[in-house]
């Protein structure tokens, strides 16, 4: 019987790690319950200097660099504007959280082909964290956002993506929020890609920015959220170490 157990429980953690797995989110409040029992730090622009090119800084654990080589600003989300050449010049990028956001190549939400409208993003974080999450701000939230975020781990491979969709046609712009949880340390992530593929000037919607970056605090021991079938096999786990003793 004790054997039984015992391969039982074996054949179940073995399953465990073959399919751990990340999971996606688009609503913070889901990805908040879900990612309660871990220490997230959180980095908001906001005690940075207006003006601050942040592209290489280690931000507490992450580094975030255009490749593009775009300058990556701190500005106030309320100086953000879509200049005068392009209709819907009150477009803007509101902050989230405070007033200060991120947003490549500064507070003019310049229409393309221009290198400072390229605003593909990305995250490299010094440790692979078992949770990840930010808004991804939009000069309009219409219905074609042009974007995507991708988590890998620290092996390059892909462990999970995200297309925000928007439902809001002429807006002035906004958010999307986006969340990544890992249940296990194989499938940490490492890097996370925001990706910008709107470079035209059809319509005042072609810039994206960041902010309210939060991530797994790399100074605090933190749990890896246990998939909820594992917590089936505790008790068994317990019998065979009191019967062991």
């Amino acid at each position: 019987m004790k054997r039984k157990l015992c391969a039982a429980a074996a054949a179940f953690l073995v399953n465990a790690v073959a399919s751990a797995a990340v999971t996606t989110y688009t609503d913070q409040a889901t990805f908040d319950a879900d990612a309660a029992a871990i220490m997230l730090t959180t980095v908001d622009f906001d005690n940075l200097a207006v003006g601050t090119d942040v592209t290489g800084d280690d931000l507490g654990g992450v580094l975030i660099v255009s490749p593009s080589g775009n300058s990556l600003d701190v500005v106030l989300g309320s100086s953000t504007f879509t200049p005068p050449q392009m209709p819907g010049g009150l477009n803007s990028m509101p902050a989230t959280s405070g007033t200060q956001i991120l947003s490549p190549g500064g507070s003019a939400l310049v229409p393309g082909p221009d290198p400072r409208q390229i605003d593909t993003i990305e995250l490299l974080f010094s440790t692979a964290v078992s949770a990840v999450s930010f808004d991804i701000l939009y000069q309009s939230v219409d219905g074609a956002l042009f974007s995507r975020a991708t988590a890998y781990d620290s092996t390059g491979a892909e462990v999970g993506r995200i297309t925000p969709i928007g439902f809001e046609p002429m807006s002035a712009g906004g958010s999307r929020f986006a969340g990544f949880l890992s249940d296990n340390p194989m499938t940490n992530i490492a890097r996370v890609v925001i990706d910008d593929f709107d470079n035209n000037a059809s319509f005042p919607d072609s810039n994206i920015g960041l902010d309210t970056l939060r991530f797994t605090d790399l100074g605090m021991d933190n749990p890896i959220p246990i998939p909820a079938a594992g917590l089936l096999f505790l008790p068994v786990l317990a019998f065979l170490r009191r019967r062991r003793g």
